[in-house]
């Protein structure tokens, strides 16, 4: 029985003797002290100066749900902006730098020389407290990293270790995963990717998900998550935990010409569709070719569609063929222009768009000006066919 409790003896309540004896009241005060002092710390912090690498789609939706978290302006006092210089108009690039002009933000574009970059950084280093990166494009080297006094951030679309490298989205797509996620880490000398790990958080890979669905469900989840560990940055760093890095991980590395064609002889309907899926609007950009006028062209596609044995196109328009078509074959509907078919190793995929070169076309447009052929005959898709095995070496 407690002191303050024994009727024997007398009770003389004082301030310092009910901090001693009441464990419960001295357990509160104690906890009111941390808070308040958590509190104060993290209200008081100055917000950081950021410099924002970024380059594509997965960058592009980052930045946008960075700058529109509820707790920004509390972490962050001046954002400015390294984007890579644009290539060509409704690409990566392109639609990165148009909403940075939309929204006003202070940018710089980076043209291809690293030496720009250090002289940007030469410039503004006194202005600029750390860095983050979400997915640019270009190797920066270390003395640059080193210039930013609370260092560099980035954020990963993968959970690392796994996917380490330049095309995650792209690999977890191919790869039939049905889980990934962003990973906040602190950049290191050894690479940009093997740093100590602040922050993850996870998220569902939907089936039928494409790349730039990905992309913007990853950049959501990492415009938050950065603006949650600059927030706090110093605990994250101190609480930061060392990847666990194994043979057994799997990498994400960019992808070789030979991995991103399409070649029709090699593919199912199935992985056709899946194929597509990972690659079209992300820099890995998968493509195949298309012979016209006696020149191989670059032919891209926003979509393919399989087309079931047993539907009516099939049935009406593609069965009669069958025998006579072969991988790569190009075909359509006397009748109807709105879609072309494109024979797999098992079956057909239908588009009703495709890309050539910087040019879109619908299938019609494809079909009547492009291809501009007088072959519209039963058999009008042995008359041009997309890229092989048997032919893809004159290609690459």
């Amino acid at each position: 029985m407690c002191i303050r409790d024994s009727p024997k003896t007398p009770i003389h309540h004082s301030h310092e003797s009910t901090l001693l004896y009441n464990p419960t009241l001295c357990n509160i005060i104690t906890l009111m002290q941390l808070l308040t002092k958590r509190h104060f710390a993290t209200a008081l912090a100055e917000p950081f100066n950021v410099l924002f690498f970024g380059s594509n789609e997965y960058s592009r939706t980052a930045l946008d749900a960075f700058c529109a978290h509820r707790d920004f302006p509390r972490a962050v006092k001046r954002l400015a902006v390294v984007s890579p210089a644009v290539v060509a108009a409704n690409t990566p690039g392109d639609f990165l730098l148009r909403y940075l002009e939309r929204k006003g933000m202070e940018r710089y574009v980076f043209q291809g020389q690293v030496a720009q970059i250090e002289e940007i950084m030469k410039q503004q280093q006194m202005c600029f407290d750390l860095a983050v990166i979400a997915a640019f494009n270009k190797i920066i080297p270390n003395d640059i990293l080193s210039l930013f006094r609370k260092g560099v951030l980035v954020a990963h679309p993968s959970l690392l270790p796994q996917y380490r490298g330049v095309a995650p989205i792209e690999r977890c797509i191919l790869n039939d995963e049905r889980e990934t996620g962003v990973t906040v880490l602190e950049a290191s000398k050894e690479g940009v990717l093997v740093g100590r790990v602040l922050e993850q958080k996870k998220c569902a890979i939907r089936p039928g998900d494409s790349y730039l669905q990905l992309a913007r469900t990853c950049g959501q989840l990492a415009g938050q998550t950065l603006v949650q560990v600059l927030s706090n940055l110093d605990e994250y760093l101190l609480n930061s935990k060392a990847q666990k890095v194994g043979k057994e991980d799997k990498l994400a590395p960019t992808f070789t010409n030979e991995e991103a064609i399409f070649l029709w002889d090699k593919l199912s309907v199935a992985e056709a569709v899946k194929k597509q899926r990972a690659l079209f609007g992300s820099p890995a950009s998968g493509f195949t070719k298309l012979k016209l006028k006696g020149r191989w062209v670059y032919a891209f596609f926003s979509e393919l569609v399989p087309v079931a044995a047993s539907s009516g196109v099939y049935k009406e328009v593609l069965a009669p063929v069958e025998s006579q078509a072969k991988p790569g074959v190009i075909h359509w509907n006397l009748h109807d222009y709105g879609r072309i078919y494109v024979r797999c190793v098992d079956g057909w995929v239908s588009t009703d768009r495709v890309e050539l070169g910087k040019k879109c076309n619908t299938a019609q447009t494809f079909i009547m000006e492009t291809l501009n052929e007088e072959h519209f005959s039963e058999n009008n898709s042995f008359a041009y066919k997309f890229a092989t095995s048997k032919n893809v070496v004159k290609m690459l």
